[in-house]
């Protein structure tokens, strides 16, 4: 069993609670759906802080790997550009690739990303703006697999050990 998933993972300040009409109105507005667990996130936070924060980031390979926070996830209609998902997309549009939704960003400024089409639909990304060249290459850039679902990632935050 997962320790966090889509509804249940710790969100210290959500954002105020979201309908089912916002999320519509925020796909309608990127022109792109919001996958079913990202959907099923904002219903239950719409965003946030995440408790705990910490995931791994390393190489296909496994030669090298270190620990980063999530800042927030982004939420929709919560009235800051940082935060709001619709003006995230559209803060990165033509910059991450075509098939990755912003969700979250990390203390460095990365982005958290879902891939919404290509051969891993779902897998979560990051998407390194130092690393990773404007655009990259279809359909996923150089952007980093994180975890194969969102669930999987969710589960495996964790505190960051000082």
């Amino acid at each position: 069993m997962l320790k966090h998933d889509a509804t249940t993972v710790g969100i210290r300040r959500p954002f105020a609670p979201v309908a089912e009409v916002a999320i519509a109105d925020a796909e309608r507005r990127m022109g792109r759906p919001i996958p079913a667990p990202y959907r099923a996130f904002l219903l239950a936070h719409n965003g946030g802080f995440p408790d705990p924060d910490g995931f791994v980031v390393s190489d296909d390979g496994g030669a090298w790997d270190e620990q980063r926070q999530i800042k927030h996830f982004f939420g929709v209609n919560t009235g800051k550009r940082v935060t709001d998902i619709v003006s995230r997309f559209e803060m990165h549009r033509g910059r991450v690739p075509d098939a990755l939704l912003p969700i979250a960003t990390d203390m460095g400024g990365n982005l958290i990303s879902l891939a919404t089409a290509g051969p891993a639909v779902g897998a979560v990304y990051l998407w390194d703006h130092e690393t990773t060249p404007d655009g990259g290459m279809p359909p996923y850039g150089r952007a980093i697999r994180l975890a194969p679902t969102l669930e999987v990632f969710l589960a495996g935050l964790a505190d960051i050990a000082a």
